[in-house]
């Protein structure tokens, strides 16, 4: 049988749904204290609006780094030319 969780384990299982796959014990101890508790909805939600905050500045952070680390098109044609130039001067077998 199945025992009603306390609001701190709730919200623990919360936390530690969002790095690992709950048991189904878990899942539904969880569900059923959703159910019955008026304010762990909420956590939950907030747990959620984390979750998306920190998945879009993750994505954020990489894109920037990409950004970062690109050249520009001139680096680009600088490049090139000297590397051709270098091509040319090198002789042929």
């Amino acid at each position: 049988m199945l025992g009603m969780i306390s609001c701190r384990r709730a919200s623990e299982l919360m936390s530690q749904q969002l790095d690992r796959k709950l048991s189904l014990g878990e899942k539904l101890r969880l569900h059923t204290h959703l159910m019955i508790c008026k304010s762990c909805p909420q956590t939950l939600q907030q747990f959620e609006i984390l979750r998306m905050a920190s998945k879009q500045f993750g994505e954020h952070v990489s894109k920037q780094a990409d950004e970062d680390h690109a050249l520009t098109a001139d680096s680009r044609e600088r490049i090139l030319s000297k590397l051709k130039a270098q091509d040319a001067d090198t002789p042929k077998k």
